[in-house]
């Protein structure tokens, strides 16, 4: 019964949410009258085609970690285990999202508590480098800043390189490890290594950024619009949708969030319509790469036969 009622409001709550959105877009059609909307197929796939760069880097960062921590497999396979696994996001809770990763590679006979900390690790350096670059456009967005702002931000970096420290970033997730009732453990990594991490998830934060800037200008080529405040207002959307567990894939949380942050920057109805179509874009681009990361995977694994086939016949023949 108290799962029944937990899975109600789950879905009340995203049902809720676009219900007020799409109220808000009525209310506000005027607005759309002086956007000039024109389809514009060669940025959509340029669009796409810069986010499936964004899954590879992060599929990347993540086969680097586990490298790290001795419990690899090879780059195809771990790409294709990694978008297999991220699908796990559009499953309330995000459990599908960390047992989906354990099991493909426990699977390969890889030790689970070692596949877990590299998790847990990739997670905590996303937010951080997140929070990075929400800074940055907080700098770069004032062309004047105030002493006290920019006080704020200077602190916040200082902040953000001690949080980056292993042991800091391990009594982290310790703690949330308590509360959860699980096991703790300690990160294999040293201080450099997290830090490469983090500064490899800024770079690619300002590709997913740029990806959804062309994606806008795909649909709204005369709007203007500010780069910087679009990406920061997509990464705090994407930071909130996988942060909250009582949505799939974020869903109504994500769009709730890019309403708000774009909406001083474009009309308010423009900004729920590029909020919908977000979710279908960003759908879009988790298909086609799982799609890419299986066929890659594939191939990977039919040349690594037919090596160690032309390996083995050359060997016979040698004899």
């Amino acid at each position: 019964m108290k799962r029944q009622l937990m899975r109600f409001v789950k879905w009340a709550v995203v049902v809720c949410v676009f219900f007020f959105l799409s109220r808000y877009l009525v209310q506000n059609l005027r607005e759309l009258r002086g956007v000039q909307f024109a389809v514009r197929p060669g940025l959509l796939a340029g669009s796409l085609g810069l986010l499936l760069a964004h899954f590879v880097v992060q599929s990347a960062v993540w086969h680097w970690i586990t490298r790290r921590l001795g419990v690899h497999v090879r780059f195809p396979r771990a790409m294709a285990y990694w978008s297999y696994s991220a699908l796990g996001k559009y499953v309330p809770g995000k459990v599908a999202l960390v047992a989906g990763r354990l099991h493909f590679y426990h699977r390969d006979g890889k030790p689970i508590r070692l596949v877990a900390i590299a998790f847990w690790v990739d997670v905590a350096c996303g937010m951080l480098s997140a929070a990075a670059v929400v800074i940055a456009v907080f700098l770069g967005y004032r062309s004047a800043p105030t002493l006290y702002p920019l006080g704020i931000a200077v602190g916040g970096a200082v902040a953000l390189v001690l949080a980056s420290h292993p042991r800091v970033i391990e009594w982290g997730l310790n703690l949330l490890m308590r509360i959860l009732r699980r096991p703790t453990f300690t990160i294999g990594l040293r201080y450099r290594d997290i830090l490469k991490i983090v500064l490899v998830d800024c770079a690619d934060w300002w590709l997913l950024g740029f990806a959804f800037y062309l994606m806008i200008r795909s649909i709204a080529p005369e709007e203007a619009l500010l780069f910087p405040v679009v990406v920061a207002a997509y990464l705090l959307a994407s930071v909130a949708g996988f942060a909250s567990l009582i949505a799939p894939a974020g869903l109504g949380v994500r769009e709730g969030i890019l309403v708000l942050c774009l909406q001083s920057t474009i009309p308010a109805a423009l900004a729920v319509l590029v909020s919908y179509s977000a979710r279908v874009w960003a759908t879009v681009g988790d298909l086609l790469f799982v799609s890419v990361a299986w066929g890659f995977s594939r191939l990977a694994s039919r040349w690594s036969r037919e090596q160690a086939s032309r390996e083995d016949w050359a060997g016979v023949s040698s004899e």
